[in-house]
């Protein structure tokens, strides 16, 4: 096929990730998506698209509620400190910490000690409970970028960038309709002239016939993948050190690729549609692949019990997301320690 018509049935019609080109994009992979694509037109509505109302957090909540109905806790607006590890087991996880960073050693000692391990140990206080609070599990699911040692200084990292928008009008203007809903997916293929996107451009643009913003106003998301080069082992805060000193380096650069996305939105609109506010912000990407030198993180050294969760490249669809937490599923339940051996997925994920 011509590279332009390629481009548009990779980006347009399979729906490949940002991180995905035309040229490296394999034929089974394609057929997969396409599928997974023509097979959802038309099943709850005109598109093969269902947009959460309220936002994305909904999504989350959907997790959620499914743990709660499997027997699963959710512990909100408390952030974990660290993991519990108990060197008395073979170096075993044995839950979370929330408290000051002293609180992780001694509930470690203390988990060791009522397991019949060790002494208990008092802390400052002579009280054998630390202060912080310590949730106990087998098993301990942990973004995979929070356990990265320090890589190689001003080695290259792929990382996720995203921009944000509050726009005053529509984006989309629709001249059969006087009261067009905003509620579209939009696709910048890589190497847009005028923008210099390394890979794809996801965005949505959304407005208040989902609940997410007043009336007359419209909210554009906007993401892509690029390679930056970082001394720190997170881009999310190379990604803010660089905008916060104004830093023209490669954070700043990855950002200002969404900033130009965005003018050619706006220009493109011809509505006179104005943007009010915007924000851009950088995470680090999990690669696939090889472990230890290069700052990823060494899984045969990790404890038994903690499994370190991927973030995949964007997508339009959250396939991957679906597809990671059967992943974990599958390894705590069928790793040979789990309580729920030999249990199924629950149909969501199957």
């Amino acid at each position: 096929l011509p590279e332009r018509l390629r481009t548009i049935v990779v980006h347009a019609m399979a729906l490949a990730s940002s991180s995905s080109s035309s040229s490296e994009y394999g034929t089974a992979e394609g057929m997969e998506d396409l599928t997974r694509h023509l097979s959802s037109l038309g099943r709850y509505g005109g598109s093969a698209f269902l947009v959460p109302m309220y936002g994305s957090g909904e999504l989350s909540q959907m997790f959620c509620r499914s743990s709660a109905v499997h027997g699963g806790t959710y512990l909100l607006r408390r952030a974990a400190l660290g993991v519990v590890a108990i060197s008395g087991k073979g170096a075993a996880a044995g839950g979370i910490v929330l408290g000051p960073p002293d609180d992780i050693v001694r509930a470690s000692r203390n988990i060791e000690a009522e397991d019949g391990g060790s002494e208990a140990d008092d802390g400052p206080t002579g009280k054998t409970d630390a202060p912080g609070k310590v949730v106990r599990g087998r098993h301990v699911v942990v973004p995979r970028q929070y356990l990265r040692r320090d890589s190689t200084p001003h080695s290259p990292r792929r990382t996720v960038q995203r921009r944000i928008s509050i726009l005053k009008g529509p984006l989309i203007h629709d001249p059969n309709e006087t009261d067009a809903e905003q509620r579209y997916v939009i696709i910048i293929p890589p190497q847009t002239a005028g923008i210099g996107n390394e890979g794809a451009i996801h965005g949505s643009a959304v407005d208040h016939s989902v609940e997410v913003s007043p009336a007359g106003y419209t909210v554009l998301h906007l993401t892509t993948t690029t390679t930056t080069t970082t001394t720190s082992s997170s881009a999310a805060t190379a990604t803010a050190t660089a905008e916060e000193k104004g830093d023209p380096g490669d954070a700043g650069a990855a950002a200002a690729v969404l900033d130009r996305a965005a003018r050619a939105l706006l220009d493109r609109c011809g509505t006179g549609t104005e943007e009010l506010w915007s924000a851009s912000f950088g995470v680090e990407l999990d690669d696939e692949g090889g472990d230890g030198a290069d700052g990823k993180t060494d899984a045969a050294a990790a404890p038994r019990g903690l499994h370190p969760s991927r973030r995949p490249a964007p997508s339009v669809a959250v396939e991957g997301a679906f597809e990671e937490a059967e992943r974990l599923f599958r390894e705590i339940c069928h790793g040979g320690d789990g309580d729920g051996e030999g249990e199924e997925p629950p149909e969501f994920l199957a």
